[in-house]
């Protein structure tokens, strides 16, 4: 299934970030969502790698005010969905 979401964890000067993605039809991008109430899109490298380290982050807002608990994308790649602990769900247009 294209649509199946994730979850990392990585550390940043000792903080730990914890978030939940959605990749494109493509497998060209994929957006996340996080405890630092921000949704991100993130550009895939090509060809996929094993490593992280490889990601691009090309667009940040914070769209929330809590936490980010769930993010899925739409089959068509047009609409994006998040649900937050601050009791919100919330559509955005890619």
């Amino acid at each position: 299934m294209r649509n199946d979401s994730y979850f990392f964890s990585w550390s940043e000067e000792d903080v730990y970030f914890f978030f939940h993605c959605s990749y494109s039809i493509s497998a060209s991008w994929l957006v996340s969502g996080g405890q630092d109430f921000t949704l991100k899109k993130w550009q895939l490298p090509q060809p996929l790698g094993d490593s992280c380290k490889d990601l691009k982050c090309t667009h940040t807002e914070r769209v929330h005010e809590k936490d980010i608990n769930c993010v899925v994308m739409s089959p068509n790649d047009k609409f994006i969905a998040t649900g937050s602990h601050d009791r919100t769900a919330k559509v955005w247009t890619t």
